[in-house]
Protein backbone atom coordinates (compact mmCIF):
# COMPACT_ATOMS: atom_id res chain seq x y z
CA UNK A 1 0.00 0.00 0.00
CA UNK A 2 1.95 3.08 -1.30
CA UNK A 3 0.73 6.80 -0.66
CA UNK A 4 1.49 9.54 -2.83
CA UNK A 5 2.72 12.11 -0.59
CA UNK A 6 2.81 15.38 -1.75
CA UNK A 7 5.85 17.51 -1.24
CA UNK A 8 5.91 20.17 1.24
CA UNK A 9 5.07 23.63 -0.20
CA UNK A 10 7.15 25.62 2.88
CA UNK A 11 11.01 25.23 1.84
CA UNK A 12 12.07 28.51 0.52
CA UNK A 13 13.11 28.18 -3.02
CA UNK A 14 9.98 26.19 -3.75
CA UNK A 15 7.70 27.28 -6.87
CA UNK A 16 4.09 26.76 -5.86
CA UNK A 17 0.89 26.94 -7.87
CA UNK A 18 -2.19 27.91 -5.84
CA UNK A 19 -5.31 30.30 -6.74
CA UNK A 20 -6.89 32.76 -4.35
CA UNK A 21 -10.31 32.05 -4.15
CA UNK A 22 -12.47 29.28 -5.49
CA UNK A 23 -13.27 30.49 -8.87
CA UNK A 24 -9.94 32.48 -9.70
CA UNK A 25 -7.12 31.43 -11.85
CA UNK A 26 -3.76 29.46 -10.89
CA UNK A 27 -0.80 31.68 -10.13
CA UNK A 28 2.34 30.69 -10.32
CA UNK A 29 5.01 32.12 -7.42
CA UNK A 30 8.05 31.36 -5.73
CA UNK A 31 8.09 30.84 -1.70
CA UNK A 32 10.96 33.50 -1.07
CA UNK A 33 10.18 33.23 3.10
CA UNK A 34 8.63 31.32 5.79
CA UNK A 35 7.85 32.41 9.68
CA UNK A 36 5.82 32.33 12.06
CA UNK A 37 3.10 34.70 13.89
CA UNK A 38 1.78 35.09 17.40
CA UNK A 39 -2.11 35.08 16.72
CA UNK A 40 -5.13 35.14 19.39
CA UNK A 41 -6.26 31.53 20.03
CA UNK A 42 -9.64 30.62 18.85
CA UNK A 43 -10.82 29.03 21.70
CA UNK A 44 -10.06 31.79 24.01
CA UNK A 45 -10.83 35.10 22.09
CA UNK A 46 -10.45 37.64 25.42
CA UNK A 47 -7.72 35.90 27.16
CA UNK A 48 -4.11 36.00 26.42
CA UNK A 49 -3.62 32.73 25.20
CA UNK A 50 -1.81 32.57 21.74
CA UNK A 51 -1.00 30.29 18.75
CA UNK A 52 1.52 30.17 16.32
CA UNK A 53 0.53 30.48 12.52
CA UNK A 54 2.39 29.46 9.58
CA UNK A 55 3.05 32.35 6.83
CA UNK A 56 4.31 32.13 3.28
CA UNK A 57 5.84 35.15 1.18
CA UNK A 58 5.30 34.19 -2.25
CA UNK A 59 6.63 36.59 -4.53
CA UNK A 60 5.27 36.39 -8.63
CA UNK A 61 6.66 36.39 -11.71
CA UNK A 62 5.68 40.24 -12.42
CA UNK A 63 7.15 40.99 -9.00
CA UNK A 64 4.15 41.27 -6.84
CA UNK A 65 4.84 39.82 -3.55
CA UNK A 66 1.70 38.54 -1.72
CA UNK A 67 1.81 37.34 2.18
CA UNK A 68 -0.69 33.95 2.27
CA UNK A 69 -1.19 31.49 5.25
CA UNK A 70 1.00 28.46 5.36
CA UNK A 71 -2.07 26.65 7.55
CA UNK A 72 -2.42 23.29 6.11
CA UNK A 73 -6.33 24.33 5.64
CA UNK A 74 -6.14 27.35 4.02
CA UNK A 75 -3.44 26.06 1.86
CA UNK A 76 -5.70 22.91 0.60
CA UNK A 77 -8.57 25.48 0.44
CA UNK A 78 -5.99 27.61 -2.16
CA UNK A 79 -5.35 24.48 -4.23
CA UNK A 80 -1.78 24.99 -3.53
CA UNK A 81 0.63 22.36 -4.85
CA UNK A 82 4.69 21.98 -5.34
CA UNK A 83 5.83 22.38 -9.13
CA UNK A 84 8.56 20.22 -9.37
Amino acid sequence: MNKNIPPPLDVIGRNICFRLNKNGIFLNGEVIKVWFEHAHHPDYPGKQNRVLRKKLKVVLPDGRVLRISGEHEDLKRMDAIAEL
